[in-house]
């Protein structure tokens, strides 16, 4: 362009800079009498369409941006002679030229980085990524305005694919490999960006890291005399430490060494991080907010080995004493014992039968944890970098379950009740089913990207792909005789063998066994109540109450020496057969402190859910169902050392409750007669779960009346006690609905298999109908059919529908959502089909669970007897311990 061409109403007046898509020139807008920088495509390029198409993108990127230290841009013109941006002109030297002067003084390079963060910010907050930043894209005005410029090479990284990926020529470098495009100027390019995998804006993280070193020692970070070169720094080499100047705040040395990690994973999350700390670079936080130290002083960079929380630094006393702490607040050697407080206005879940369960990660840097916002009580899964003063809420992973880590730290895998096995990316991206899971226990992730979990509460263990496929049984349950679930898998180091928990029947005492994928018997490791874990060598499980570790060889499975104290006065969930506590590999492990919240109170509701009194005393009640007369309930209470269920009898009258089920077995599923003199429920008190019966009050042992071989859960019996209700687990279906005479007279016959659950089924009072819920339409739905010819089939439930309940007389049906609230519908039979009326929504109680029901109701609907969990304060910190295997040292 020569000086005084006109284009459109911009007088070009010379030529300021040339780039991978376009040279760049100041011009006059005679329009609005106005110095501007128009960015013109060549000739060449907007012959191509796609090119041309990325120089559009461009601009509506640009245009969408608008903050102080990014260069605005004014329109997108088109004429006869050339396609061209029109964008603010930038006065002033880029940081290019001013690094080529040497370093820059501490307090201006610091000045300079926050700005740039600042506008990184704004763009990572719409989705853009820059891709190409570098010291010739950063300019400093007169006044110390700095801005950043070229936006070239950025994409919606949330939109758009490797494929549209624009391949420019230098200075930015661009070559494809198998993998995808490599885009940007080569010493400035991240380690993933160089290896042409996608990106997000941790590439921009880091070349602001490097950005940053280069102001402060005046060299290039990574150097060399071709274009491979620096790459191979990148890729291979740390930056030269040594260099950065004496003086430098130790905070924008963390900041810059958490930019510059090589793993994507360990670097920086966010760069408002760097733009936070750098607003005050030598303050020194309070205890519990604000910025990390390091072990080692800052004297010693060559030594620079971990980076931990001094934002979460709190002493515990626990195991080594007062600590004693080197120049910037850590011990220099042995374990360090560190407090993460929960987020502002989330508590650690202790609720329920995993609460808070934090799972650190791999390689020790994050900790996933279940929280409970307030005031609505919600649960959901967060997730905390340790270097981080803040956790970051995964989105939709309401009620998750037992969380677990892929080997890369990149993936949480969960269970979702009512939904499956699922995972989420920890660092942005939606939710994946991998396999149907109703209520599983725990789960482990290998390095050949195989997942083992469990189907249910009281299922074998299996195996599926990480992304999702066919799924393979590692461990037989139904041949276990005397073990009524396996659970909580741990895969070892060598992806083929894994630890897992087999629950003993109460007769036969619980076990932590050593297994393979080839289906070889397996070991005992140890008896215990609660699962172990395996870390450093080390088998860690709880012992009355204490963290304890014995040696253990993970090739064998073997144990030997005897078990040492860790950490004391460990929560656990006697229930899941769990403590609340993980280990990393790299010799860190998370855990909670003090009881989970198990005691609970029965009380009378109205329909409102207003309590009108509590009944009994306290205890660790987790099912109750009326019985018909109304003057007695039977309720499951949780045995706190073995964690399994016993039944007792509660006297509505005089308040209080007996003793009903003697056996350490787990009995549940319980079921009054119609007289209200007996009780029918499930138990594994045999080699299998069965059906029992059983007076009250009778001193004989509970008679087992009907047996099928297989998992089984009661649901109904009738009035003459001839017929029951059931489900039993099928062949490829989870749970279907069966009907079977005592008797015996006749085989037990299939009401209903779905490819998904059919359970819950329920008489009405004059055994005409038959209510149950399935979850064959992918969310669980009630419906009633007529008995016994089990249709046509009516859904009750408009949105979701679980537990139900007949009341009235057979006029009304009491059922729960899968959000928790409680709902009525009026019930009016005609001829084969009964008319459902509108749903009335009683009041909010709690999400359902499959394996046992919390609330019963009046043969008026008046009245419903809850369990109500009661609420205890949640611990103000999830602990942590850093080279936890040194305790055992001592």
């Amino acid at each position: 362009m020569q000086q005084g061409t006109m284009l459109a109403h911009y007088r070009v007046e010379e030529l300021v800079g040339k780039g991978g898509m376009g040279e760049v020139y100041r011009a006059r807008d005679t329009k609005l009498d106005r110095d501007v920088a128009l960015k013109i495509l060549p000739p060449e390029f907007a012959a191509d369409r796609d090119r041309l198409a990325r120089f559009d993108r461009e601009a509506k990127l640009l245009a969408s941006l608008h903050h102080p230290n990014i260069a605005s841009i004014f329109g997108f013109e088109t004429t006869e002679d050339c396609t061209f941006l029109v964008m603010e002109l930038v006065e002033g030297e880029d940081l290019a030229a001013t690094i080529k002067g040497g370093p820059m003084p501490i307090e201006d390079a610091v000045d300079v980085a926050r700005q740039i963060a600042e506008g990184l910010e704004e763009a990572h907050e719409k989705g853009i990524v820059h891709r190409d930043l570098k010291p010739a894209n950063v300019k400093r005005t007169p006044d110390g305005r700095v801005k950043v410029l070229d936006f070239g090479l950025a994409r919606v990284f949330s939109g758009q694919s490797a494929g549209e990926e624009e391949v420019s020529s230098q200075p930015t470098l661009t070559a494809m490999t198998q993998v995808g495009t490599v885009l940007g100027t080569a010493a400035y390019m991240s380690p993933e960006q160089a290896r042409g995998h996608e990106v997000d804006r941790r590439a921009d993280i880091w070349a602001f890291g490097v950005i940053l070193f280069e102001m402060l020692t005046g060299k290039q970070t990574f150097v060399g005399e071709t274009a491979s070169d620096p790459l191979a720094g990148i890729l291979k080499s740390e930056p030269a430490w040594e260099e950065l100047p004496d003086g430098l705040p130790f905070q924008v040395e963390r900041v810059m060494r958490r930019c510059l990690a090589k793993d994507p994973r360990q670097r920086l999350r966010d760069i408002g991080e760097a733009r936070v700390r750098f607003e005050d670079p030598d303050a020194e936080s309070g205890m519990f907010s604000g910025p990390i130290q390091t072990i080692e002083g800052r004297g010693n960079r060559g030594g620079f080995r971990r980076v931990v929380p001094w934002a979460l630094l709190a002493v515990s006393l626990a195991a080594v004493g007062w600590l004693q702490f080197g120049p910037k607040g850590l011990p220099e050697t042995g374990p360090r014992h560190l407090a993460i407080p929960s987020p502002e206005e989330i508590e650690f879940h202790i609720t329920g039968s995993f609460p808070g369960l934090p799972e650190i990660s791999p390689e020790g840097s994050r900790v996933a944890f279940s929280g409970v916002s307030q005031p609505d009580n919600a649960v959901d899964l967060y997730v905390r970098d340790l270097d981080s003063e803040h956790a970051v809420l995964l989105s939709d992973t309401r009620d998750a379950q037992y969380p677990f880590w892929s080997p890369d730290s990149r993936w949480l895998g969960y269970y979702s009740r009512g939904t499956g096995l699922m995972k989420i990316p920890v660092d942005g991206g939606p939710t994946q089913k991998i396999a149907e899971a109703t209520n599983g226990k725990g789960g482990s992730w290998n390095q050949m990207g195989e997942i083992l979990f469990t189907t249910d509460y009281n299922t074998s263990i299996f195996m599926v792909p990480e992304g999702g496929g066919e799924v393979r049984q590692v461990t037989d349950l139904q041949a276990d005789k005397g073990f009524n679930s396996h659970r909580h898998p741990q895969f070892m180091p060598d992806s083929r063998h894994f630890l897992y928990f087999a629950r003993g029947n109460g007769r036969v005492e619980s076990e932590i066994r050593y297994a393979n994928l080839d289906g070889e018997p397996h070991k005992v490791v140890t008896r215990a109540n609660l699962m172990g874990y395996y870390g450093s060598g080390y088998l860690v499980y709880v012992a009355n109450g204490d963290l304890v570790a014995q040696p253990m060889d993970p090739a064998t499975g073997e144990l030997s020496g005897s078990p040492t104290p860790v950490v004391g006065d460990v929560m656990t969930v006697p229930g899941a057969a769990k403590g609340v506590f993980s280990v990393a590999a790299n010799g860190d492990l998370v855990y909670l402190k003090g009881e989970a919240a198990e005691d609970a109170s029965l009380s009378w509701r109205n329909r409102s859910g207003q309590e009108i009194e509590q009944v009994g005393d306290l205890a660790p009640y987790d099912m109750v169902a009326l019985s018909p007369d109304g003057r007695s309930a039977v309720a499951g209470v949780i045995t706190r050392q073995a964690g399994t269920w016993d039944l007792w009898i509660v006297d509505l009258a005089r308040n209080f409750r007996t003793r009903f089920t003697l056996d350490p077995a787990d009995d549940a599923d319980m079921v009054w007669s119609h007289d209200s003199r007996g009780v029918y429920f499930v138990s594994d008190r045999a080699e299998n779960q069965a059906i029992f019966y059983k007076e009250i009050g009778s001193p004989e042992v509970p008679r087992k009346i009907f047996d099928t071989g297989r998992n089984i859960r009661l649901w109904d019996v009738s009035d003459d006690g001839r017929t029951l209700i059931y489900s039993e687990g099928g062949e490829g279906t989870n749970w279907d609905l069966w009907s079977a005479d005592v008797d015996g007279q006749s085989e037990p016959r299939l009401l209903r298999r779905s490819a998904d659950h059919d359970v819950l089924g329920r008489f009405s009072p004059d055994e005409k109908w038959l209510t149950f819920a399935s979850r064959e339409s992918g969310q669980w739905q009630v419906y009633v059919v007529p008995w016994p010819a089990m249709g046509p089939l009516t859904q009750v439930s408009t949105t979701t529908g679980t537990w139900s309940r007949w009341t009235k007389g057979g006029g009304e049906l009491v059922f729960l959502d899968a959000t928790g609230a409680l709902n009525a519908v009026s019930m009016t039979p005609e001829a084969d089909r009964m008319l459902v009326g509108s749903s009335e929504p009683l009041f909010q109680l709690g999400p359902p669970v499959l394996e046992a029901i919390y609330w019963s109701v009046t043969d008026d609907g008046e009245k419903l007897l809850t369990v109500n969990t009661q609420t205890r304060e949640a611990p103000a910190f999830c602990n942590l311990v850093l080279d936890w295997p040194t305790i055992l040292e001592d």
